[in-house]
């Protein structure tokens, strides 16, 4: 299955601009779609939103999938 997944910081705030922050981002999204066998199709990351379309198994719900990102990068800082 493939999902577009669209999130935005609070207040849309234009805090993803620095290369520094987009490629933690990026080094992250990768490591945890590497971990669950998920494949990011396409990355788009703004300075005040972010695209991702993701492949993953029709066994993993988008919920779950988004607990996983989310989750993860706020456990990660």
């Amino acid at each position: 299955m493939k999902y577009h997944l669209v999130w935005t910081p609070k207040y849309r705030g234009k805090v993803l601009g620095p290369q520094k922050v987009k490629d933690e981002f990026r080094i992250t999204f990768e490591t945890i779609t590497r971990w669950k066998h998920w494949e990011i199709i396409e990355l788009n990351i703004q300075e005040d939103h972010i695209h991702m379309i993701l492949s993953a198994s029709p066994r993993d719900s988008i919920s779950y999938i988004m607990q996983m990102i989310k989750g993860t990068k706020a456990q990660l800082g």
